[in-house]
């Protein structure tokens, strides 16, 4: 990938693919004080795209090693704060999955610095509000008849049994041997916001 500049349209279906938002909420271990903070990053197997995001919004760009043989190594580019406003506020007209995310995020920041009680509860508020848009489920009765009410289309990713592949939905049977669709999101979720501590470029 040259060094031209990716086009907004190109990063928002990006991002609303591969990329998380997130508040963090940490205490102090010995303090009565706790600390939030934005996040965005992005986490996908092609690091061209992921070391252009770093290069053009900067932040920190980190591979992350495979834990075991059959996964593949995953690059990883985060921001955080102002700079994750900023990436945000450059995407936001094109997002579509992750823009209620995306306008979260910008408002917990654009309101931080207000004083006292009023200060918590919004930070902590925005915090669980953001949690919350984690596990929306969608209602599928608007799609079952383009979807053919969960017959197997050609095009859907198989086994070598013929059964859908692990991790798509088939709603004429029980899930295949292995992970269930709650552990591999819960999966997802763990990996998606996770910062890598190894390889991280400033």
């Amino acid at each position: 990938m040259g060094s031209a500049e990716m086009d907004k349209k190109y990063i928002a279906g990006i991002f609303d693919g591969e990329g998380w938002v997130r508040i963090s909420r940490q205490k102090h271990p010995k303090y009565n004080h706790i600390r939030y903070q934005l996040y965005t990053g992005v986490n996908m197997v092609c690091p061209d795209v992921v070391s252009a995001l770093h290069k053009q919004f900067g932040g920190t760009f980190s591979i992350s090693p495979r834990r075991k043989n059959t996964h593949r190594t995953l690059f990883v580019w985060v921001t955080s704060g102002h700079g994750s406003v900023r990436f945000l506020k450059t995407i936001l007209p094109y997002l579509r999955i992750k823009k209620v995310e995306a306008e979260l995020g910008i408002q917990f920041m654009e309101k931080k610095g207000l004083r006292g009680e009023a200060d918590w509860e919004f930070r902590e508020s925005c915090y669980r509000i953001m949690r919350s848009l984690k596990h929306v489920i969608y209602d599928p009765v608007p799609y079952e008849k383009q979807a053919k009410s969960g017959k197997i289309q050609s095009g859907q990713p198989r086994t070598k049994q013929g059964q859908l592949a692990l991790g798509v939905r088939n709603e004429s049977g029980p899930a295949p041997k292995g992970k269930r669709d709650s552990e591999l999101r819960r999966d997802t979720e763990s990996g998606a916001e996770t910062t890598p501590p190894t390889g991280v470029i400033q």
